[in-house]
């Protein structure tokens, strides 16, 4: 048994009989620490060989008291560094390990050249995300008609939910109805045009969505989202943001019916797109900071109008339960805390500094990560902290939803918010937020002319604007319209301009913002 008073008496008489004072080895400890940074080891080119060849990262101290800095550090003390006292200093670290008189990194280093080199092979690397089994679909998997104190006990446990039967089927198809308008509205009907997209339009006039061509995309945005012409603030998105079965499963979520919504793209990839696909590129991430300072529960949704229940389907892929100690580590990364600075919220796993942890999170995500079949009607959620990704492999109709208590969105939120429904601008998933989406593009909406093989697009009105409202609309584009960067234009958009747009918006649509 250890005696605390004898244990304190050898302390003391070993502070009395230390050659040096603590206080010029806790500067040695410090200066070590500094020697062995990212940044130092990169900029000191033989020392950062040494640690990255060492075995184990293992490196003797008494030759490490022969490095240039260490010899000037004794020199200017006038006396030689004892290895054994400043071993017994390192253990305090907390970016450091000794064993004997070594020492290395608790986090192992890699060169920069290394570093760039590991992350873009991760950028390049493509995957393979199994679809989920039936036994893996069950324990997050409930009905609509649930009581929402399961519903929050499945959320809690698994960082997300697929709640089925929200919507019914006569629901769904007047959803694609209301997209196939949306669509055709972006049309300019005025503008010649070939025989070949004439016909094809005929045939979505006729036919519905599904004879909507995917060659036609690339002027409705990118990466399987329609986040261009006003679509994000269409009849579709704004019938399935708006649907009472869509906010009741939030409104249980949160124990809460103050909600507010936000104003996120359409996930779109057409009838006929390429499918199914065998593999996808990587890009595992979480669409929440900690060190930002957004610290509350916030669910993303995607309300799925086409079901993504077999292979040839784009869906999304999430890694269960993620959203606890795995979502601690990325916290703990230096990558998170300097977008945190920035109130930036993504974290992607590619971009993490602490490479070792980086590659085995790569790899634990991609063997847990699973795509999540979807039926039709269903809502499928997850807490922003667990890691998913899209993987695209064929068609996809689904509409991103976030509803979030309204007590956390602020005045200057909401005011961006307003900007965006009367220019089309998406937001970010995060209604509290409301912030500019990354996909807006910038400039003015203007509209394009036709090819042999895809028809003119002309501006669209955002669903936004209140009936009879339109040429006032029309009259603010100036306004609105300061400058080409909406991210700017939003930011500086003021409470008097607020109140000028306002008036020429769907009451209903204010009220949710």
């Amino acid at each position: 048994m250890i005696d605390p008073v004898m244990m304190g008496r050898q302390q003391a008489q070993n502070s009395a009989t230390s050659k040096e004072p603590p206080s010029r080895y806790e500067k040695l400890r410090k200066a070590v620490e500094q020697m062995f940074s990212d940044e130092n080891l990169n900029r000191d080119k033989q020392l950062g060989a040494q640690v990255y060849s060492a075995p184990d990262g293992w490196l003797d101290v008494t030759a490490l008291l022969q490095h240039d800095r260490m010899l000037k550090l004794a020199e200017r003390h006038g006396e030689e560094i004892d290895s054994a006292l400043l071993c017994h200093e390192l253990q305090k670290s907390s970016i450091l390990e000794v064993l004997g008189s070594a020492l290395r990194r608790i986090h192992c280093f890699v060169p920069e050249e290394e570093h760039c080199r590991r992350r873009e092979a991760l950028e390049a690397q493509k995957i393979t995300l199994r679809l989920m089994s039936r036994e893996e679909l069950e324990p997050i998997m409930i009905s609509a008609a649930a009581p929402g104190s399961l519903l929050r006990e499945v959320f809690a446990r698994h960082g997300c939910v697929l709640v089925t039967d929200v919507l019914d089927e006569a629901q769904c198809a007047m959803l694609e109805l209301l997209w196939a308008k949306d669509l055709l509205d972006t049309v300019d009907d005025t503008a010649p045009t070939t025989d070949f997209v004439a016909e094809t339009l005929q045939h979505v006039r006729e036919h519905g969505v599904s004879a909507w061509p995917s060659i036609w995309k690339s002027h409705l945005g990118s990466k399987g989202c329609a986040s261009q012409r006003g679509l994000p603030h269409g009849r579709f998105a704004w019938a399935a943001r708006l649907h009472p079965e869509v906010r009741r499963v939030f409104e249980k979520l949160f124990d809460e019916e103050q909600l507010c919504v936000g104003l996120d793209v359409v996930f779109w990839a057409a009838a006929d797109a390429d499918g199914p696909a065998a593999e996808d590129k990587q890009w595992l991430h979480v669409d929440q900071n900690f060190c930002s300072g957004l610290t509350h529960l916030c669910a993303q949704g995607i309300l799925y109008v086409w079901p993504s229940c077999d292979e040839h389907a784009s869906t999304t892929a999430l890694w269960p339960r993620s959203h606890l100690s795995i979502y601690q580590q990325l916290m703990q990364d230096q990558h998170a805390f300097e977008k945190g600075k920035k109130r930036s919220q993504s974290v992607r796993i590619n971009d993490l500094q602490n490479y070792s942890m980086r590659e085995d999170l790569v790899a634990q995500g991609v063997a847990s990560t699973r795509r999540v079949p979807c039926p039709r009607g269903s809502l499928l959620l997850w807490d922003s902290r667990t890691i998913h990704q899209g993987w695209a492999g064929g068609p996809r109709l689904a509409q991103p939803v976030c509803w979030e208590p309204k007590h956390r969105r602020d005045a200057a939120a909401r005011l961006r918010k307003v900007y965006c429904c009367a220019t089309g601008v998406p937001t970010s998933h995060s209604s509290s937020e409301g912030r500019v989406h990354g996909m807006a593009r910038p400039g003015r909406p203007t509209g394009s002319q036709a090819t042999k093989v895809k028809p003119a697009m002309k501006v669209t009105i955002p669903f936004c604007v209140a009936p009879g409202q339109e040429a006032a609309w029309q009259g603010l584009q100036e306004m609105l319209w300061p400058g080409a960067n909406p991210v700017i234009n939003a930011k500086k958009f003021t409470a008097v301009q607020g109140a000028t747009i306002e008036a020429v918006l769907r009451q209903e649509i204010l009220d949710v913002l």
